[in-house]
This record gives structure tokens, sequence and C-alpha cells, in this order.
């Protein structure tokens, strides 16, 4: 994005890049969300015409990247969230209960909690134990042993993680400590 607007820019074309998180239902009825980033004087011009587009538009600054990166981070959460409910269909199905039973997990337990409390303290690498690194790669090992030969590609990827944050020395961290290492 930052060279295309760069090259654009020369030429006298302004950029601003305007990602959206929505299907086609939204999009159609000009719902939705809308990324925007670069110059803040060319957002203000567009944002009548970009409202049209998407009920909610969110302005991420100069940086006309920024809203790229954005859009990525968006799609991540969305392919993690999607890996995570994978595995824990599997999980549910190879110990005996159907996908539908094992939804109603969410009629008690929330994840939000997760992004709210956990992610906020990985954001300001605060890493004090409520479930310590050692304790999530027992029940990692447990999960990942409990599934009769499936595959739990997102457990198993943060297993590995979680075994690296304990042979650096960070056992007893809080298992957000995977963070540390990248």
């Amino acid at each position: 994005v930052a060279p295309r607007a760069q090259r654009l820019n020369a030429a006298g074309y302004p950029f601003m890049h305007a990602p959206v998180f929505m299907g086609p239902p939204q999009a159609l009825s000009g719902q939705g969300t809308m990324l925007a980033s670069g110059p803040r004087d060319l957002f203000d011009r567009l944002d009548p015409q970009l409202a049209k587009l998407a009920s909610k538009r969110q302005y991420l600054g100069e940086r006309v990247d920024a809203a790229a990166i954005y859009k990525l981070m968006g799609n991540l959460m969305i392919l993690a969230t999607v890996g995570g409910l994978a595995d824990m269909f599997a999980l549910a199905e190879s110990n005996g209960l159907s996908r539908a039973d094992a939804y109603k997990l969410f009629e008690f337990y929330s994840p939000q909690g997760q992004i709210d409390g956990r992610g906020k303290r990985m954001a300001h690498g605060e890493y004090e134990a409520a479930w310590t690194a050692d304790m999530a790669l027992k029940d990692a090992t447990l999960m990942l042993g409990s599934v009769d030969g499936r595959q739990l590609p997102v457990v198993d990827a943060v297993a590995r993680e979680l075994r690296a944050t304990i042979g650096s020395g960070d056992a007893a961290l809080d298992l957000a400590a995977i963070v540390k290492k990248r």
C-alpha cells in the first residue's frame, strides 16, 4: 500500500486506503465497517461518499498503510477464531459430543474476556500469571492426547510456543508470555 500511495501521489493522484470488514449482504445495504488511512483532509473530503458504502468508518491516521495493517490483523483474528473453533469441535467430537453440544459452551463462557483481559496485558508487556505457561501446556497436552489421532493445528501451534516459553525460563509467567519471543 505504501509504495502504491507514493507512486500515485507522485503522479498527482491523492490516495486513501479504505479496506472493509463486510460481506456482500452488508455491502449491498451500505452496512459494515470501513477502515481508512492517509491524509486527514482527504478522508474528510471523501467521508460523505464513504458513508454511503459503510455505516461505520474508522479513520486510523495519516500513515497510509495503517488501514491495510489493521485489515490484516482483523483477518488474522478471523482465521485464529475459526481455527480455534475447528479445534474445539474436533476435541468435542473425539470425546463424544456433537458440534451443537460443543457450541453450548458459549451460553456460559465468552472468549471476549481473553481479548479484554489477557490481550490488554499482552499489549502492555504484563505477564503476571493467571494461568501459567506450564499449566497451559499441561492442558494443551491433554487436549492433543484426547482427540483420537485427529489434528488440532491451533492447539499444536500454541503448545510449541508454550514449550519455547517454558524452555526460556518463563514457565511461571502467564501463558501470554508466548508473545515475548516474537
